[in-house]
């Protein structure tokens, strides 16, 4: 069809706004733009192509289309392959009597290269690349705050001079909010959202985010839950109603809640034969036991399977408001631009008379006593084992030492976990740890993969390496090594106009000023070994710790029991992820 009938104004519009979309967000950080001109010098010899290359965009027509793909999308020019498994298979495939040989094909369909490709200098003759320069203060964007008629709370940060901009609107509640026979509604929820709104269906609103050259969304989180989007600068109102009207007028139809009913089935049934998962997932429930964080995020069978509209649109009603949501605008407008979009978009939005359900006092519940869980899938030829236990909610004091100690510990490649689990003793292709920010307390968890007879051996060194943390404080060599790292991680992360708006939603959701964005490099910074040694005494305690261990258990049970002869054994066809227990009733 491309090549037979000439597209329309309305694809090479939409065409023409996804290509410079595209460019315009890939030049956001250094990476995108060295990238670009690496590839310009090598491709072209002219590191300005990509200029030429977005103004070129601009002047195709509707018959340049045409003209290019009857040339370059000849049939000679087709590669055909089919994949048959093996019950499918009769004998030898009979000749496609339209085929060309490829040889052929290849051969003559591609005009000649037009000039010489570019050869790099020798070694000798090449520029040598610049020493590392004396370090730049960094320029933060600037933030104006304020609160529209109906409670919702703006925050408006320029951060950018290319003609971009993102709106993510974050609502406080989350997965922490499911009803307690209900869990994974919030996700739910999120994941349909965007699946058919204000009398537009799923493609008609996909199709109007492609036109716009914008991407759109909503995810759950445990705290939160959250509607995004990001666009061009001159596409952003138009991309903001449509958030507006998903968030304001989703349907949930039936139809559309048994598609991702079905959707989040399937993803659940092949997860459940991941060991990494799995061992996640008990790993939550051996650390928050009953309590709402410890909550399966996605659901299980038996929560989807009884989840109905109902259910669905009241949580939405209870949660999805002006006086529950938070709207932060990042990327190329000004505080005035900005709060102007967010009234428009917005102000109309009444704020229900009911008032907000009551998130529980404390979504971590108290934490239960720590156990060593076993999940038995006899089919795994390889286990998952994680060390689990309390951490930090992301408002407290010890947050930032802890999140150093963290990094020394499984952060990286050159972490302890890493080298003493991978490179020293060869027992797994990688080993980590986590902390992540929630409101309430988080978790601490130390992660791998390993052959099931060594697994005793692994949980052991895991252990071992959370001593250390407390027993081998850091010295200021590694940590400020692990402060670069981190710094680094922080700064690749706000440098994109979505990375700042995701970082500042979580600040909201987390209860903590925006102030806090300027405050985390210099906090970072701060910290003494000192601070990191006194925060892992008062808040890493290994005694405290759950072990849990997805894999064949027979070939590990027996040693790990001498260990621990507590240890719990669940086969995985009776586990049981909606129930502290782990077990079906």
């Amino acid at each position: 069809r491309v090549r037979d009938a000439p597209v329309t104004a309305a694809e090479l519009a939409e065409a023409r706004t996804e290509i410079v979309a595209d460019m315009l967000m890939s030049r956001e950080t250094p990476e995108g733009r060295a990238f670009e001109l690496g590839s310009s010098l090598t491709s072209t010899g002219d590191p300005r192509w990509g200029d030429r290359l977005l103004a070129a965009v601009q002047r195709v027509t509707a018959a340049d289309v045409q003209r290019v793909a009857r040339r370059y999308l000849a049939d000679t020019t087709r590669v055909s392959i089919r994949y048959l498994d093996q019950a499918q298979r009769t004998g030898e495939a009979a000749p496609d009597p339209s085929a060309r040989p490829t040889e052929v094909a290849l051969g003559r369909s591609f005009p000649p290269a037009t000039r010489a490709p570019l050869q790099p200098a020798p070694e000798a003759e090449r520029q040598a690349p610049p020493e590392p320069g004396p370090r730049r203060a960094a320029s933060p964007p600037t933030f104006a705050e304020r609160r529209l008629a109906n409670g919702m709370r703006v925050v408006v940060a320029r951060s950018t001079e290319l003609p971009l901009a993102s709106a993510h609107l974050v609502f406080g509640g989350g997965t922490a909010a499911d009803p307690a026979a209900r869990p994974g509604t919030a996700s739910m929820m999120a994941n349909l959202a965007d699946n058919g709104a204000a009398g537009l269906t799923a493609p008609e609103i996909a199709a109007r985010v492609e036109s716009l050259g914008a991407q759109i969304g909503a995810n759950a989180g445990l705290d939160s839950t959250q509607a995004f989007v990001v666009a061009p600068a001159a596409n952003i109102e138009a991309a903001g109603r449509l958030l507006s009207q998903i968030v304001r007028q989703p349907a949930f139809a039936q139809e559309e809640l048994e598609r991702e009913r079905r959707r989040a089935l399937d993803r659940l049934r092949v997860s459940m034969r991941d060991p990494a998962f799995v061992v996640q997932r008990v790993g939550e429930r051996a650390a928050y036991g009953d309590a709402p964080y410890g909550a399966p995020t996605g659901g299980t069978p038996a929560s989807l399977a009884a989840l109905t509209r109902d259910e669905i649109a009241a949580y939405h009603g209870n949660w999805w408001r002006p006086d529950n949501a938070t709207l932060v605008i990042t990327g190329g407008l000004s505080a005035d631009e900005g709060f102007a979009l967010a009234q428009r978009l917005f102000g109309d939005w009444a704020a229900p008379a009911a008032p907000m359900p009551a998130l529980p006092a404390n979504r971590a519940g108290d934490a239960p006593a720590p156990r060593v869980i076993v999940v038995d899938n006899p089919d795994l030829d390889q286990a998952a084992v994680a060390v689990v236990m309390r951490g930090v909610a992301r408002s407290d004091p010890d947050y930032y030492p802890l999140v150093l100690a963290n990094s020394a510990l499984g952060g990286s490649s050159t972490s302890r976990l890493f080298q003493e689990v991978r490179v020293r003793r060869a027992l797994s292709y990688g080993a980590n740890s986590s902390l992540p920010a929630f409101r309430d307390e988080g978790l601490l968890a130390a992660q791998a993969q390993t052959r099931n007879d060594a697994v005793p051996e692994v949980a052991q060194v895991m252990l071992a390496e959370i001593r250390r943390l407390a027993a081998e404080p850091l010295t200021e060599d590694v940590l400020q090594k692990r402060r670069t790292l981190l710094l680094g991680q922080f700064g690749r992360q706000v440098e994109t106009t979505a990375g700042l708006g995701d970082f500042l939603a979580g600040l909201a959701v987390q209860g903590l000023p925006m102030s806090e964005f300027t405050r985390y490099v210099p906090t970072l910074e701060a910290v003494t070994p000192a601070h990191v040694g006194a925060s892992v005494a008062a808040e890493i305690d290994p005694a405290h710790a759950s072990i849990v261990i997805v894999g064949r258990a027979r070939d590990f049970i027996e040693p790990l029991r001498a260990q621990y002869p507590n240890v719990e054994v669940i086969p995985l066809s009776e586990l049981n992820l909606g129930s502290a227990s782990l077990r079906a009733r």
